[in-house]
Formats: structure tokens, sequence, C-alpha cells
């Protein structure tokens, strides 16, 4: 009985001890991986021009027609977070996506302050930032990775920008589009 007690005790241990071994195995490789950060940069929607004198307008029709784009365009794609500067087009962009999620707002002219965010708070995950034309470019460079277009025209709302962070290597930025094109 002994010996059948002293031989399940040596099982026990050699299988603890493999088990130990290959976890240290894969968690250096899980733990890189899961440091990469995503982030998809978009310009807020089309906003409603019909009042110059407001300072925080609605989207129009196009622009809630494109906020539903991106929520398609995204949908596959596990988010774990939305950051929106404090604008209410910005707001209204992400809604459909973040379906119910908080939308934390960030200084819409606050580079380092947003990424500084990003890289402490939201390390390894996948993030939406809604912006503006004059914005997103100085944001894509001050993460280190170089302006994607010479510039966003105003009349410009359907670029998507991917930008992938991984510990040690440069910023990597993709560029696509969404949604109805525009000009």
């Amino acid at each position: 009985m002994k010996t059948i007690a002293f031989t399940f005790a040596v099982l026990i241990s050699l299988l603890s001890f493999y088990l130990f071994s290959q976890a240290e195995t894969i968690n250096p490789v899980q733990a890189s991986k899961s440091k990469t950060t995503v982030i998809y940069l978009v310009r807020h929607a089309e906003k409603n021009t019909a009042n110059p004198e407001d300072k925080d307008p609605d989207l129009t029709p196009a622009g809630y027609a494109r906020a539903q784009a991106l929520q398609r365009y995204l949908q596959n794609i596990p988010v774990d977070a939305f950051l929106a500067s404090p604008y209410k087009r910005t707001r209204l962009t992400l809604e459909p996506t973040a379906a119910g999620h908080e939308i934390v707002t960030y200084q819409a002219h606050g580079y380092k302050a947003l990424q500084q965010m990003i890289t402490q708070k939201y390390a390894g995950k996948t993030v939406v930032v809604a912006g503006h034309s004059n914005t997103l470019l100085d944001i894509i460079e001050t993460f280190g990775a170089p302006k994607p277009v010479p510039a966003i025209a105003d009349s410009k709302y359907d670029y998507i920008f991917k930008l992938t962070l991984r510990p040690g290597k440069k910023a990597k930025v993709e560029t696509a589009t969404y949604g109805t094109p525009t000009i």
C-alpha cells in the first residue's frame, strides 16, 4: 500500500512539474502577444453645418449612416475601449459600435495625454478613437508612426486608420476606408 501511495505521489509530482514547465514555455509567447495594442482611429462622421454658430453640432443623416457603417466594419473585432473627444459628433459616431459600453472622453488636442492613457491603461488591448480631421494625423505621429496621408480634407469622412503598437518595434499604421466613399 505504501508503494502505491509513493508511486502516486511521484506521478503527481512529475505531472505538476511537467505542467509547470509547459506554462513557463507558453507564457512568454502569450505575454508578448497580449502586449500588442491596436488602435482604430476615425474622424467623426458627417456633421450638420446648417448653423455655423453651433460649436457642437449633431450628425447629419449621412453621418448617422456612417456611424452604422463603422459598427459593421468593426463588428467582428473585439474592442476593449472607446475614446472620443468631448464633442457630440465624436460620441455619436462611436455609439452604434460601443453598443452601451462606456465611451471615455479625451481632450481633442491632448495628444501626449491620449498616448499615455492608451499605453498605460489599454496596453495589449484594442481601442477605437474618434477624433477630427485636424487631430488624427497628429495622434498617429505622437505614437511614432508616419502620417499615412498628407492631410485629411474637410470633406473626407471615410478614412479608418489601424495603428499597431508592439513593444520594442516601430508603430505600424494601415489606412482603409469604410462606409460611403467621400472626397
